[in-house]
């Protein structure tokens, strides 16, 4: 995993109806990898160790499990 969109932005992804809107959209990436600085502003960054299994096999959104563990 590189970067997945996650949290809400994944929730509302799957379709699902979301408390409140995120005003930027929500990305993990790995706790090592860099941000660059024409990135940051751009998405709510949150860092975790990818889990086996964790993205959906296209590795853009977390899976559903994920997706509510994560909200």
């Amino acid at each position: 995993m590189t970067r997945v969109v996650s949290h809400r932005s994944a929730a509302l992804s799957w379709g699902w109806k979301v408390k409140t809107l995120p005003p930027l959209p929500d990305v993990t990436i790995p706790p090592n990898r860099k941000l660059r600085d024409s990135a940051r502003g751009l998405a709510t960054v949150h860092r975790r160790r990818p889990a086996p299994g964790s993205e959906a096999p296209d590795e853009w959104v977390t899976t559903p499990v994920r997706t509510v563990i994560d909200c």
